[in-house]
């Protein structure tokens, strides 16, 4: 077992390359968590799984795995203020390079650290970038926490949370299942495709854990008194219907169904429960 989970749980790092494995791999990933040369250690492993045109990503042994290891790709593109203020500028400067097609890998890989730092105006010209950017290019957003970033930026990404050596998981619950529980409460079609689909990320076992949190604040709802009025919180049978998709799509998960296909799955099944 990883020296970093003694949940039990799949650790980040395994959640990565599980989405490597089976080509779910997402084109933006948060990087949360107080321990910043983990974060850097775990962006590192991204850019490779990212980037690798070996077999098995990240495989190590590739021209751009090997050059990776160097630090020497060209394609590997990083923002560090060192702890300072990130501005717009900065950001603008990303998508200038974000413009032209990469060196020699088939994708370019665009590491903000200390991303929470990045003020408005940055975090709102990294949403622009995140939404119009050609797709021959991939970020990864390594902050303290994952809260400090807007939720529209948040929203664009899929968040991976370290783990701290008591073996619980840094900072608040987790925001994928937040962002699942916000998008199925607003009862918008869009939004809770745009919060299911970069599930597919995770991996499978990624996506149990992130509905394991959100089946709980479904079963909150019915325990503190179903909201009436709006929204989807009618009636606690509606509230148990969506404990059933979750139950179903975690059921899934323990078979061979791929992760883009659960994520697509979990969406339709919300959006009925929710019009029903």
């Amino acid at each position: 077992m990883d020296e970093r989970d003694f949940s039990g749980r799949r650790t980040p790092e395994q959640s990565v390359l599980e989405a490597a494995a089976g080509g779910t791999l997402s084109h933006a990933y948060i990087v949360a968590g107080q321990d910043a040369s983990e974060g850097r250690r775990l962006a590192g492993i991204l850019a490779a799984a990212l980037m690798c045109d070996g077999g098995a990503a990240p495989c190590g042994t590739c021209r751009q795995c090997k050059k990776l290891e160097r630090g020497s790709h060209p394609d590997l593109v990083g923002l560090d203020r060192e702890g300072g203020e990130i501005k717009a500028s900065d950001v603008r400067a990303l998508g200038d390079i974000c413009a032209l097609v990469p060196n020699e890998a088939s994708r370019r890989v665009v590491s903000v650290y200390d991303a929470q730092n990045m003020n408005t105006f940055a975090q709102n010209a990294l949403l622009s970038l995140l939404e119009e950017a050609p797709l021959s290019n991939a970020f990864v957003l390594v902050c303290d926490r994952a809260d400090a970033l807007l939720q529209t930026v948040r929203s664009r990404c899929v968040t991976l949370r370290l783990q701290d050596v008591r073996g619980g998981e840094e900072g608040a619950p987790d925001e994928n299942a937040d962002r699942l529980f916000e998008a199925v409460s607003s009862g918008d079609e869009l939004r809770i495709l745009e919060a299911c689909i970069p599930l597919e990320g995770l991996g499978r076992d990624g996506i149990s854990l992130t509905l394991g949190r959100l089946q709980e604040r479904f079963f909150a709802e019915l325990s503190g008194g179903v909201r009436e009025g709006t929204g989807p919180y009618r009636g606690a049978g509606k509230t148990a219907a969506l404990i059933g998709c979750i139950e179903k799509i975690r059921g899934y998960c323990e078979f061979n169904a791929g992760a883009a296909q659960l994520s697509g799955l979990l969406a339709v099944y919300f959006w009925e429960a929710v019009n029903d």
